[in-house]
């Protein structure tokens, strides 16, 4: 799904075409829709919203073109997380007859903790298709096809949602996660305090292995003395070059290069153990439970069982 208007409210899904045991069709997509304050920035906006839902109902009618759909009827169902309640969706897709060929099958209770966009909004729209048989032979166009109702075949379904409603689970995941989180931070805190520090060691080694003087130049050959009577004249120019200077620390500079380099490893050795302090303890899982959103359970039956049920 994307909307032409706002690039970044974008989904990819997939619709799947499942023949149960006795031979029925379901036509079934998870769905994860943007709220509808992501597609346009209009409130309300019915016609951005249904540009935004068209490869959805693209890729739908196209599935319902299939030969055995056409020939035997399927139900239709998507669910999934609409992130705005059926009242809302019904509203903003109701100039599309497609959509307005789909009945909402919902909880009746909070479905989705209170700091996503809708605490309802976890549901599933249904349809059942009729096949040509029940058409009476008339070709319609792949809009109307979800109209098809084949009433002697129409499935009831109805959802249920688990664990509880006030999202307790939910909530003392997250109070763990802060707990956890504090607990491992000053590790974490040390552990770049270390990389930090080993990597000012690194520079500074580098510096002193630059600044370390090269060892003095091996002593040159003395001339021959010079004759007596040019004794004089040649004792400027016979001179021996004197020796580059070298600073009176150079030993203490090669014992601190050495200490240096013997701490790298030691540093190392700390980092690796803050890495098991920091990445030990009790792994926090995300559960069915503990998420922020119920598990829904959504069961159907024929609608003349559920007649007889009543009945």
């Amino acid at each position: 799904l994307r909307s032409p208007q706002r690039g970044h409210a974008a989904r990819s899904h997939f619709g799947l075409l499942l023949q149960g045991p006795g031979g029925e069709l379901l036509v079934v997509c998870s769905v994860h829709l943007h709220p509808p304050a992501a597609v346009s920035d209009k409130a309300q906006d019915s016609i951005e919203y249904l540009r935004y839902l068209a490869p959805l109902k693209e890729m739908l009618a196209g599935l319902l073109r299939c030969e055995e759909v056409v020939e035997d009827g399927a139900c239709v169902a998507l669910l999934g997380d609409f992130n705005v309640s059926p009242q809302d969706f019904a509203s903003l897709t109701k100039q599309d007859s497609f959509w307005e060929a789909f009945q909402p099958v919902e909880s009746g209770e909070p479905t989705a903790f209170a700091s996503n966009p809708c605490s309802t909004g976890d549901f599933m729209l249904c349809c059942n298709v009729g096949s040509r048989s029940s058409s009476l032979g008339i070709n319609l166009p792949p809009e109307s096809l979800p109209l098809l109702v084949q009433q002697e075949e129409e499935v009831l379904w109805q959802s249920k949602a688990l664990g509880p409603s006030d999202f307790g689970l939910f909530q003392q995941f997250c109070d763990d996660v802060v707990t956890d989180v504090r607990s491992r931070l000053p590790f974490f805190r040390a552990h770049a305090c270390l990389n930090h520090a080993s990597e000012s060691i690194a520079r500074a080694l580098r510096t002193l292995e630059e600044a370390l003087p090269p060892p003095l130049p091996a002593s040159p050959a003395l001339p021959p003395p010079p004759k007596p009577a040019a004794a004089v004249l040649l004792s400027s120019q016979a001179r021996r070059p004197m020796p580059p200077a070298r600073p009176l620390d150079s030993s203490k500079q090669s014992d601190l290069i050495v200490s240096l380099r013997e701490t790298c490893p030691r540093l190392d050795g700390q980092k690796h153990q803050l890495c098991q302090m920091w990445r030990g303890g009790t792994l926090l899982k995300k559960g069915l439970a503990s998420s922020d959103h119920r598990p829904l359970v959504f069961f159907g039956s024929p609608a003349r069982e559920h007649e007889k049920r009543i009945a």
